[in-house]
């Protein structure tokens, strides 16, 4: 009576288990096909679209570059408007 009741009250853990196990490796396998298939899609819309992304940045950095010169232009002017200003004391 012990040994059933102890196959029992393992066996059907240790089912669950496995019918766990099977299925985390089902949806696993599942999940790496998905991404893969995201990862091409991906790498295809990358490569149909590089000259207009290489452009996009391209005006990224000319604009960014005349953001920098206008941030140090207005930075001297205020240097020199704040020189003046503390010659008149």
């Amino acid at each position: 009576m012990e040994w059933v009741d102890i196959l029992t009250n393992i066996g059907v853990p240790i089912g669950c288990m496995a019918a766990l196990a099977g299925y985390v490796l089902k949806r696993d396998k599942r999940d790496e096909e998905k991404d893969r298939a995201h990862a091409e899609t991906i790498s295809s819309i990358m490569s149909e679209h590089k000259a207009e992304i290489a452009e996009l940045r391209a005006e990224n950095t000319a604009r960014m570059e005349k953001l920098t010169e206008a941030v140090n232009n207005n930075t001297l002017v205020m240097t020199k408007l704040c020189e003046r200003l503390g010659q008149g004391d």
